[in-house]
């Protein structure tokens, strides 16, 4: 199937490798992306495109690839080391399609992330409390990532409260779970956000059929913010000659929406013909932020042999804008009057191998997109290799140490 150009715009590539396994099938560690990496960036830009966040429905267990895992002894019990807690390490090093590209039109991009979590179970209550955060390392980011080399990020911290069985009929091998995350903003791009905290609730299911599990996961998170526009603290900026002082109301890109919810205000004109708004605070022109998301998925694990799992998976998220828009003459046939509202898809196959008790290694070839569906709602991105130059595709290599 060929599709339109138009029907999909790159997600920052910090999203899948933030999908990184905390505990439980749709617990978060946390990654803002709100922002693409440009605002995240030791200079800030002046106008970074305002991308509603989309929160991960899944997480991957060693690779890049979302799976459900059923196991009726917890991870202190398999380890045998009889530890009040279980931990895990993992590194995932991914490769963006475009660096196999030759010609003008290659893109390189090289991108690793490492992700520590804790786990504590609390047996006789079937609940397990968890903390993990993740770093991203852009060794090469791509023309579109405008990081310098070497550049790395640290994500939000996601705290967790989870009960792997809900509901279980070991018979037929069902299982429901839930979780309850509380995201702490800890990354920049949340800073610039303004979010003060995240909560995601979810459930998962599962149906386990000899070496065969299949899963559904569902989320929904609510973002909790300071103000309906990115900002930018510059009195807190380590070199306030590189804060934006933002832009003239006569500028095409200036949104006076973003700033309707400040009462101290008066004199608009002279703050955005030059100087800062009070304290300090910068508004950074956008489509807003993020209100709220939703987030599902299927999963599809199958242990080959004793270690060795290929896993898929497919999960959708929309994410909410805090604004709402009208439609005019100037709109596309197919905009729709009402909140701001951006879609992406995520697909992953991947396989992985246990090579010892405590270490597992794994590839996944990843595919994540925004605006998925296309402008008119009819188009699909599944797998693409035909734009590889804008990284669309990945493929990643991981390594995962537990206790």
């Amino acid at each position: 199937m060929k599709f339109p150009i138009s029907s999909t715009t790159r997600l920052p590539l910090g999203l899948p490798l933030g999908w990184l396994r905390v505990v439980a099938a749709i617990s978060l560690v946390g990654t803002a992306l709100s922002l693409p990496a440009a605002a995240q960036s030791d200079t800030p830009v002046q106008a970074p495109p305002a991308v509603p966040t989309v929160g991960p429905v899944t997480q991957p267990a060693g690779t890049g690839t979302p799976v459900v895992t059923t196991s009726e002894a917890t991870e202190e019990e398999e380890s045998g080391l009889n530890l009040p807690f279980s931990a895990s390490l993992t590194w995932i090093t991914s490769v963006g399609a475009g660096t196999f590209v030759k010609g003008v039109q290659g893109n390189d991009l090289v991108v690793s992330s490492i992700t520590p979590s804790l786990t504590v179970p609390f047996k006789k209550s079937g609940l397990s409390l968890s903390a993990g955060i993740s770093g991203t390392w852009y060794q090469i980011p791509d023309l579109g990532t405008p990081l310098a080399k070497n550049t790395f990020l640290w994500s939000d911290l996601g705290l967790t409260l989870s009960h792997g069985s809900i509901f279980a009929n070991k018979d037929k091998g069902l299982t429901l779970s839930g979780s309850f995350a509380l995201i702490v903003p800890a990354s920049r791009a949340s800073r610039f956000l303004t979010r003060v905290v995240s909560i995601r609730p979810g459930l998962a299911f599962q149906w386990k059929v000899g070496r065969l599990t299949i899963g559904a996961l569902a989320n929904f998170t609510k973002h909790f913010m300071r103000s309906r526009s990115p900002q930018i603290d510059c009195d807190k900026w380590p070199d306030g000659s590189q804060c934006p002082t933002g832009r003239d109301p006569a500028d095409p890109g200036f949104d006076n929406g973003a700033i309707a919810d400040v009462a101290d205000l008066e004199d608009l004109t002279t703050l955005f013909s030059g100087e800062r708004a009070p304290g300090g605070r910068t508004w950074i022109p956008s489509a807003g932020v993020t209100s709220f998301a939703v987030g599902y998925g299927l999963t599809l694990g199958l242990e080959i042999v004793d270690g060795l799992s290929i896993n898929g998976a497919i999960s959708m998220a929309h994410a909410f804008g805090i604004r709402s828009y009208e439609v005019d003459g100037l709109s596309s046939d197919n905009a729709r009057a009402g909140r701001s509202q951006v879609d992406a898809l995520t697909t992953s196959l991947g396989i992985s191998y246990t090579l010892l008790d405590h270490l597992t290694v794994g590839a996944s070839l990843d595919t994540s997109t925004l605006r998925p569906l296309g402008d008119n709602g009819k188009d699909i991105v599944v797998v693409d290799f035909e734009r590889a130059p804008d990284n669309i595709t990945t493929v990643s290599f991981s390594l995962t140490g537990s206790l």
